[in-house]
């Protein structure tokens, strides 16, 4: 090696002064880096020549001795003693490769690896532990890096925002048509202008042969697909051409519709489909790998001038009120937010005057990146806050565990590391070695929580979705993890060996060395001193405990309130029926008339008790506000929500007429302005007097007046909205005038007389009678009730199942330390005996002083508490709070918990004689 090196070099310096400096700088270190690497990859054969080439040296020097006329054993011992240690030497060999950091840390993983096998409890109690609360931190920080970090699957998606529209108060995050047509004309800081309107299922049917099923439109642009990047499969995307007026009414499907109706047949392209009834021709089919700006697939992709003559966008398109547009642009280059904000906001301004209090005027536009799925705003991390403090929780319960391992672990090794302090091991190297240990346990659980998170979120992603109806298009949400949770989980790693492995660690090679190597402070048995460090962990489990145990209960507790709230109606045996597809206004006439003929022969049915129509069924969405006031001559407006319906509604749902009357056919036959309150509604209205025969003032969003109506009855308070509708104002109920049951979408409410599923046959029966090609749906009222519940429902299994897993990992750590530190005062407690002591006084010793611990924790752990109802209350949706008693139950269990782990170990060493004891220490 060395003759190659010396070769090697005298090349280089032949060709120094020839050679470019920039060159010159790149071969040396290309040079350096080789024979490190050969150092590293082939450490046997560099050794051995580094072994030969020191021979030659010596031999040489010996025969120079030898040639002088020394005789051959004093030559040899003169060239030994001229040359030096040859240890030394070669040590210095090695440093001066530059590799020794990496050799030592390859022989202090070896030596960890014999270790660990040496102890497979050990090993595996802690790869476990560690890997499952990395696991489900990994998991969770998937999910947020889908959806935060994560970039949109689009070309340039850095580059792309969303267009909302800001008022007086508050701001919507959609436009209307004709705003979203003077941006894209108007606007030259943004290029790429693209609409996605929101449009309700369809009623599609693959050829007139077959039977109508609804499907999930996507009522976009005709240059959404282009410029999102969309690639066809067969066929092309939709063009700009396509959403002209006149042009030939064209779609394009999704890979997974293609799949699920047209079984992939090849010549689907130029197929004729009916979609509510009108002709379209699939023109194209989209890649897979096409998902958009949301994480929904659509069943098929229309033009917005199409959708609109299918019914599939609520009310006119041309009405500036009605805002239904999801708007996003490019920012053209060297254009920054503020400018195009700026230009936006002169585009879509409205001006002075409006002072209704139905009217929202538009003061401006709000851009925001769209580059993710959310925009990281502290409104997001508000709402992730909760869930983050659990999983952070069970890590650190964890690291708290394995802490308590490793101080055990390496107090039974104190007198192997005093010895190896003693033969001049410093204590930095001793500390690498420890940690290096940790390092191979933090790393292992980091590969398995990898593995974890990954097939968690996988089960958890895949039962989750399924019970998302079909009419709302395929869920393409990717969840694979990126190098950012790969970096994440690493990082976990590392906090963790720092968390579990530094402390012990320090404190494990600062102990006395005399004292170490007389045996005075091994780890089971005798006085060691008193550990902040141990008294820290021992307070930490406590808390995140207590923490747990809240968060846990809080969720529970909010899902049983959230199912048992009281509704004030009778929802048994109701289903809601509708016949057709359609959105709000765009209801075709014969599709309307066909409804009325619908409910009159379902309402004929036997196995029918009662029915009627409403606008907005009860249990199935959010009611939307109204601003209404008394008919004064300075009213006072009040927003309450409303609904519309027919006569019958309140009797099929058993909300009692308390004063008044309830709507007839002549107040919907002859559009008579008339409304019914709740108490609530009335109450809020005229709190001095009866509402029934006053006049109330309804406030309408246009330029209109306001219209006046008379209020003929109250009903009682019931809880008709969605499950956290804040509806302590009450409802508005108004009859259904001629207008509104041909042009809005009014399903059906049907009280079956005995079984509801006997009842949804006939109804289906009725359905397929009136027109075969028609869908029809009957679902039970309770069902959308347990559809809106499901996400929390979810939510609250995981976290409880997260909960619940740190919850065991802590008291079974909380026992082990406490356990563990009773054991360690062994020969404390045998002494005590031993002078004289009453075993009951010193089990009060023992208890004294951990239960103190205990109590420190279980204050930490209230605080900790306090701060996250806060930050639980913060969600976007009601949960409920736990009370005195419940935080004192919870505080008593994990006091016996505590009290039990004192009090057994306490007790085993109190029945072994005290001599027994001191003998064997």
């Amino acid at each position: 090696m060395l003759t190659f090196e010396i070769t090697h070099r005298m090349f280089l310096l032949s060709t120094l002064d020839t050679m470019p400096p920039k060159r010159l700088d790149l071969l040396k270190v290309t040079h350096d880096l080789r024979l490190r690497l050969r150092a590293l990859l082939r450490r046997e054969t560099v050794e051995r020549e580094m072994t030969e080439e020191m021979a030659f040296h010596l031999e040489m020097q010996t025969r120079k001795h030898i040639a002088a006329g020394c005789d051959p054993v004093e030559a040899q011992a003169r060239a030994r003693r001229e040359f030096g240690n040859v240890e030394l030497a070669k040590e210095d060999a090695r440093d001066a490769r530059r590799v020794s950091l990496l050799e030592t840390l390859a022989k202090d993983i070896r030596f960890a690896l014999r270790l660990l096998r040496r102890s497979p409890g050990y090993a595996i109690v802690s790869i476990v532990a560690i890997g499952l609360a990395i696991g489900i931190n990994s998991a969770f920080f998937t999910l947020v890096d889908a959806f935060v970090w994560r970039p949109i699957p689009v070309p340039h998606s850095d580059q792309l925002v969303k267009i909302a529209l800001r008022y007086r108060r508050g701001r919507s995050i959609l436009v209307s048509y004709p705003q979203a047509r003077a941006i894209a004309t108007h606007g030259t800081s943004v290029g790429d202008v693209i609409f996605k309107a929101r449009c309700a299922a369809l009623a599609f049917r693959a050829s007139s042969r077959t039977t109508a099923a609804p499907a999930a439109p996507g009522c976009v642009s005709g240059n959404y697909l282009s410029a999102l990047g969309a690639t066809a499969l067969l066929g092309r995307s939709l063009n700009p051409n396509d959403d002209d007026v006149g042009a030939t009414p064209t779609i394009v499907i999704s890979d997974y519709f293609w799949t699920r109706v047209f079984a992939r047949a090849p010549d689907v392209i130029g197929h004729d489909v009916i979609i509510n009834g009108t002709h379209a021709t699939v023109v194209g089919v989209i890649a897979r790998s096409f998902v958009g700006t949301v994480p929904i697939v659509p069943d098929f992709w229309m033009t917005i001038s199409l959708a609109a003559r299918v019914g599939a966008i609520p009310g006119t398109l041309d009405d500036p009120e009605n805002r239904v547009i999801d708007l996003r642009a490019r920012l053209r280059p060297g254009v920054t937010l503020a400018r195009a904000e700026a230009e936006m906001s002169g585009l879509v301004a409205e001006p002075g005057g409006h002072d209704r209090p139905g009217a929202q005027q538009v003061v401006g536009a709000v851009l925001t990146p769209n580059g993710s799925m959310l925009v990281a705003t502290w409104q997001t991390t508000l709402v992730l806050a909760p869930a983050l403090l659990v999983v952070a929780l069970v890590l650190i319960i964890a690291c708290a565990n394995l802490a308590t391992l490793s101080l055990s672990r390496a107090l039974a090794r104190q007198r192997e590391i005093a010895i190896r302090l003693a033969m001049g091991a410093s204590r930095g190297r001793l500390v690498r070695q420890l940690l290096t240990e940790g390092l191979v346990i933090a790393l292992a659980g980091a590969a398995l929580g990898l593995v974890l998170s990954r097939w968690t979120i996988a089960v958890v992603a895949r039962s989750f979705f399924a019970w998302i109806r079909s009419s709302f298009g395929t869920v393409a949400l990717n969840l694979s993890p990126s190098w950012r949770v790969v970096a994440y989980t690493i990082g976990l790693a590392g906090l963790a060996v720092v968390t579990f492995g530094l402390v012990p660690a320090l404190q494990v090679t600062s102990q006395s060395l005399t004292s170490s190597l007389k045996g005075e402070d091994r780890a089971l048995g005798t006085r060691i001193r008193r550990s902040r460090f141990r008294d820290t962990l021992v307070a930490v489990q406590v808390a995140a405990s207590f923490v747990l145990l809240v968060a846990s209960a809080t969720l529970i507790a909010s899902l049983r309130g959230l199912g048992s709230t009281p509704l004030g109606l009778d929802t048994s045996q109701v289903g809601v029926a509708t016949f057709g597809l359609s959105a709000q206004g765009q209801v075709p006439a014969p599709l309307a008339a066909a409804r009325d003929t619908f409910a009159v022969r379902v309402a004929a049915l036997r196995g029918v008790q009662a029915t009627a129509r409403a606008l907005f069924p009860p249990l199935t969405s959010w009611f939307p506000l109204l601003s209404v006031a008394p008919a004064t001559d300075q009213p006072s407006y009040r927003h309450v929500q409303y609904n519309v319906v027919t006569p019958g509604y309140f009797a099929l749902l058993e909300q009692r007429v308390v004063a008044g009357r309830a709507f007839s056919n002549s107040d919907t036959a002859g559009g008579a302005n008339v409304a019914i309150v709740t108490r609530a509604a009335a109450r809020a209205l005229w709190p001095t007097s009866s509402a029934v025969d006053k006049r109330l003032r309804v406030a309408s969003a246009h330029e209109e007046p306001d219209r006046l109506v008379r209020v003929i009855g109250i009903v009682a308070d019931a809880h008709s909205g969605s499950l956290w509708d804040d509806d302590s104002d009450g409802y508005v109920y108004f009859p259904a005038s001629a207008h509104d049951l041909s042009q809005n979408v009014m399903p059906l409410l049907v009280r079956a007389s005995g079984s509801l599923t006997s009842a949804t046959r006939d109804i289906e029966d009725v359905a397929r009678r009136i027109d075969p090609n028609t869908p029809v749906t009957v679902e039970p009222m309770v069902a959308e009730r347990e559809t809106t519940l499901m996400p929390i429902r979810y939510g609250t299994w995981i976290t409880t199942a997260v909960g619940a897993f740190g919850l065991g990992l802590a008291l079974i750590g909380l026992y082990g330390i406490v356990a563990f530190a009773v054991l360690q005062r062994r020969r404390d407690l045998a002494i005590h005996v031993a002078m004289g002591a009453l075993p009951r006084d010193v089990m009060r010793l023992v208890l004294a002083r951990e239960l103190r611990l205990v109590a420190v924790g279980l204050a930490a752990g209230l605080l900790l508490s306090t701060i996250e109802a806060r930050l639980i209350a913060a969600w976007v949706i009601p949960l409920a709070s736990l009370g005195p008693m419940a935080f004192l139950a919870l505080g008593a269990l994990l006091f016996t918990i505590a009290l039990a782990a004192t009090v057994i170990p306490a007790r085993a060493a109190l029945r072994v004689a005290p001599m027994l004891v001191l003998r064997q220490d």
